[in-house]
């Protein structure tokens, strides 16, 4: 089966499972202490690895994308766009993260290169995120530095086309 008609069965799979709004779920224990340090729990990991392994030129499409269920049903279709040097990959998520409202989850992931960076997607006004989540962030920066000591990681909270979002840039 060629990558092109896997995208296909996966976005088609993922529509199936779009949340309403009802839907929301914490995120908190899938994506772990991401503010502190742009890290996820384990299944937040395995996921995120699971999408280079889907999506990149370096991947294999023997492996599936993976994400706990409760994760699932709260995921609208994924969206993949290969730019040449990394693919942009959005996820639709409807939840909570730390009692702020998420929408979603970005990815840029390298294709056979250092190019690395994650973001979630808010809901909310960049006034409240910051003030929720902005000292973890700025507090987080040291973290990032002694983590990845050969590289020059970057975390913060920005808006950029009026989406607010916790940006790690973690590339090589």
């Amino acid at each position: 089966m060629t990558r092109s008609v896997k995208w296909i069965l996966l976005a088609v799979t993922l529509a199936a499972a779009t949340p309403s709004s009802g839907q929301a779920r914490k995120l908190d224990a899938f994506l772990g202490e991401f503010q502190g340090g742009c890290t996820g729990s384990d299944e937040y990991g395995a996921f995120v690895a699971s999408l280079g392994e889907w999506y990149t030129s370096s991947g294999s499409l023997q492996n599936p994308i993976v994400a706990p269920e409760e994760i699932k049903k709260a995921m609208g279709p994924l969206r993949a766009v290969d730019r040449g040097e990394y693919v942009s990959i959005s996820v639709p998520l409807a939840g909570t993260f730390k009692g702020l409202p998420v929408s979603g989850l970005e990815f840029e992931l390298g294709n056979e290169n250092g190019i690395h960076t994650e973001a979630i997607l808010f809901a909310s006004k960049l006034s409240e995120v910051r003030r929720l989540l902005g000292r973890s962030v700025v507090a987080s920066r040291k973290t990032l530095a002694k983590k990845f000591p050969n590289s020059v990681p970057s975390i913060d909270i920005v808006q950029e086309k009026g989406q607010v979002k916790i940006l790690c840039i973690l590339s090589d």
